[in-house]
């Protein structure tokens, strides 16, 4: 309805199927943050774009940043220095899913 032929929808919500969500549990930051309001697996997200139209392009999941050890030097250059590089990875255990997406004309 907003978006012009052309344009990319992009989208980056907590993983609450990822790796640091089932190590921490309750602890894990995205279940405690109350920004955090549609927390659901990469799945819905997928289906919810193909429902609506739109044909994804690119997607998967950031790094291991929900792991409190991944977020301190030097675990966190494992972690910050390939999300620097490429962005988000072509796996569903990370820490937050990225889609990027365009309406199938």
């Amino acid at each position: 309805r907003v978006l012009r032929g052309e344009g990319l929808l992009v989208i980056a919500t907590p993983n609450p199927t990822g790796i640091g969500a089932r190590v921490l549990g309750k602890q894990w930051t995205g279940w405690r943050d109350e920004s955090h309001i549609s927390l659901n697996p990469p799945a819905y997200w997928r289906e919810l774009m193909r429902g609506n139209g739109f044909v994804i392009l690119r997607d998967g999941t950031t790094g291991l940043s929900g792991i409190p050890i991944f977020r301190k030097l030097p675990m966190a250059l494992l972690n910050w220095g390939p999300l620097f590089l490429f962005g988000f990875f072509p796996w569903m255990h990370g820490e937050a899913y990225v889609c990027i997406a365009r309406v199938d004309v």
